[in-house]
Order: C-alpha cells, then sequence, then structure tokens
C-alpha cells in the first residue's frame, strides 16, 4: 500500500522529497522572489492548467508567470495549509495573499489586499515538478481588490 502523509498548519517538515520540491518552489520561487534552483526543480518543460487555462512553460516562461504575481503584489505570500503526498502526486490546499501595489490584469494599482484559498496538485518526475493542476477563487479575488469579476 503507497504511503500518505499529511502536514497540518504547523508546517512541519516535507514528508518526502515530492512534496519537499513543490515546497521550495512555492516559497524560493513564489514567496522570495529567487529562482537560482528553479532549473533543479521544474522539468524542462512544465504543464500547467490554471484558471481554465491549459499552458506548456520553460523555466524563463515560469519565472515571467510568477513575476508577474510578484510584481502586481509585492508582499505576495502563498502559505501551504495542509499537504498530502503520495507516489509523484502532491496535493496542497494553500493560501495566496497579497496587496495590489502593481497593475494586474489591466488594472491599475488600488493598495487593496485579497487572501485567497488555492488547491494545487503537481506531478513530480525524477525530482523535478512536470505537471501543476492549480484552481483558486479568481472570483472572491477580483471581488477583494475591487476590480471586474
Amino acid at each position: 500500500m503507497p504511503s500518505e502523509s499529511r502536514i497540518s498548519a504547523a508546517n512541519p517538515p516535507a514528508s518526502g522529497p515530492e512534496e519537499a520540491v513543490v515546497r521550495a518552489f512555492i516559497d524560493e520561487a513564489w514567496n522570495q522572489g529567487d529562482f537560482r534552483n528553479l532549473s533543479d526543480q521544474l522539468a524542462p518543460v512544465v504543464k500547467l492548467h490554471f484558471a481554465g487555462r491549459d499552458m506548456s512553460l520553460g523555466v524563463a516562461e515560469m519565472v515571467a508567470f510568477v513575476q508577474r504575481f510578484r510584481t502586481a503584489f509585492a508582499d505576495f505570500k502563498w502559505s501551504v495549509d495542509e499537504a498530502v503526498a503520495q507516489g509523484c502526486t502532491v496535493a496542497m490546499r494553500t493560501t495566496f495573499s497579497g496587496t495590489m501595489t502593481g497593475p494586474f490584469d489591466g488594472h491599475p494599482p488600488n493598495g487593496q489586499s485579497m487572501a485567497v484559498s488555492f488547491q494545487l496538485f503537481a506531478h513530480v518526475r525524477e525530482g523535478r515538478i512536470c505537471e501543476l493542476w492549480e484552481e483558486y477563487d479568481v472570483a472572491g479575488m477580483r471581488r477583494q481588490l475591487g476590480i471586474d469579476a
């Protein structure tokens, strides 16, 4: 029977290498804006299923994708609330938050804050993230930011 691990908001260390690489990607790239280890964390091309769109992103394209959010939300924070890892799949219930201090989706900065529930499934092969399925409360985020839904 495959092993399964659950991690609470207390945020203990990752339960295995698959979860560790996903947590490192979130913490280093998204929270710190540090892309030095990205080529070690990601496959050469990552299939990203995000907000109803399917994309294939290389490392440079992933950097641009992350920077879009970090530029719009200077205090951007992505927290892992709970994680379950089984085999090559890591599932996470997370929260991302920030204050809109830069332009976002064609809207000027407005100083409004948001905190949004975000679900993530990552597939890790040979120690690198190769596919991400991400869903978040787009309408709730836009409502909190006071921008068109």
